[in-house]
């Protein structure tokens, strides 16, 4: 008689997920007010009200958000070529 098959376990990553998890989830808490305020800027831009105030926030802030997507992206490439540490 054969064995039945089993799917094996899906890969532990234990405490680099965990972080991962929390850089993402903060990621969208900051994020999203960031990219609404940019957004906001950009469409108040086209309709021709400039603030110059709101664009210097909004540049501060676009570089901020770039900078916190470069984190975020290399913390998942290094998660991803993680090994597996399940055993």
């Amino acid at each position: 008689m054969a064995s039945p098959q089993t799917d094996p376990a899906p890969p532990q990553r234990g405490i680099a997920s965990t972080k991962l998890l929390g850089l993402m989830t903060l990621f969208v808490i900051i994020g999203v007010p960031m990219v609404f305020f940019i957004w906001r800027f950009v469409n108040d831009l086209l309709m021709g009200r400039v603030v110059a105030s709101h664009a210097l926030v909004a540049l501060v802030l676009l570089v901020v958000f770039v900078l916190y997507m470069r984190i975020v992206a290399r913390h998942v490439r290094k998660w991803e070529t993680e090994p597996d540490t399940s055993t």
